[in-house]
């Protein structure tokens, strides 16, 4: 955690470096500042560092497990991963050959893999809240009583055929335009909903997306003598999904795209924005998946 506090504190160094000197004492005085407007203490440098660390410890297993689990169905259905791969080279192309920041948004078959993959594999099978005050279920008779813990059965709503007709199969489509708009509000949870939502979501998503990005412009992953269909998972002892192990192959692709990824903001843009913080997370994460989670055998 040290050397990620030191990276991030360099970056942090050298954006401030860059910026004109309004940007600056604009900065520097809201730094300064260490109360609201009504007198409550704001974080400090120092504690906006640690949030940041924590950002990336803390959400290294569910990101890491969310990718191995897309390259496991994207190697399972092929034709789903051309169309990804083709949508990632028309955007990529559009623009050069680079990716920045607002293109990522425009990648919306990207976005349905993803909701589709954490709909079939959420890493979080349930989660808790507490009840703010007591509440009877319809004409049940049963009552919640305020401060009871409540569990969500997360994965039991993603594989509910009433919500999701023959939820076993992988359809990225039900994420799509026209498809999305009819899902029943509440029954795709993959980070909560509400004021406690999960914070990291939109991080955790850009980061997979990011990884995704690079490798599937370049690569193809496809099925090997070892990958086990269905996935066999491991009993559950806390509320996160695991599984034996992913087994896929990897091959390369033969119409890959040169990929240039915008690591400095040349426009005075704010859409034009930098990825470099979060292609280098997002390539430690693949990293990592692959020594932690995928097993990637010859073929």
């Amino acid at each position: 955690s040290g050397e990620i506090s030191k990276s991030i504190k360099d970056i942090d160094d050298a954006s401030f470096r860059k910026e004109t000197d309004d940007e600056k004492t604009l900065n520097q005085n809201a730094l300064t500042d260490t109360t609201t407007y009504d007198g409550k203490k704001k974080l400090d440098e120092n504690e906006i560092l640690a949030q940041c660390v924590l950002f990336f410890s803390v959400g290294f297993e569910t990101s890491s497990q969310l990718l191995a689990y897309c390259t496991y169905c994207l190697a399972l259905n092929p034709d789903c991963q051309e169309t990804l791969h083709d949508e990632i080279v028309e955007t990529i192309n559009s623009n050069q050959g680079e990716l920045n920041y607002n293109m990522v948004p425009k990648m919306i078959y990207l976005d349905a893999i993803i909701s589709e993959t954490l709909r079939l594999y959420n890493p979080v099978l349930r989660m808790e809240r507490q009840a703010s005050e007591n509440y009877t279920l319809g004409s049940t008779g049963i009552t919640i009583e305020k401060g009871m813990i409540v569990g969500i059965p997360v994965w039991a709503l993603h594989h509910d055929p009433q919500y999701y007709p023959e939820p076993d199969l992988f359809k990225p489509e039900r994420f799509l335009a026209g498809n999305r708009e009819r899902l029943v509000p509440y029954t795709y949870l993959p980070f909560g909903t509400g004021p406690r939502n999960c914070i990291g979501a939109r991080f955790a998503l850009l980061e997979t997306k990011i990884a995704l990005i690079k490798v599937v412009s370049k690569y193809r992953f496809v099925e090997s003598k070892t990958t086990k269909i269905p996935l066999r998972f491991l009993p559950v002892g806390r509320p996160l999904l695991r599984c034996e192990h992913i087994a896929i192959g990897v091959k390369k692709s033969l119409n890959s795209v040169a990929l240039r990824i915008n690591k400095k903001n040349k426009s005075s843009s704010k859409a034009n924005q930098a990825l470099g913080p979060f292609l280098v997370l997002g390539a430690i994460v693949l990293h990592l998946l692959v020594q932690e989670l995928l097993v990637i055998p010859k073929i």
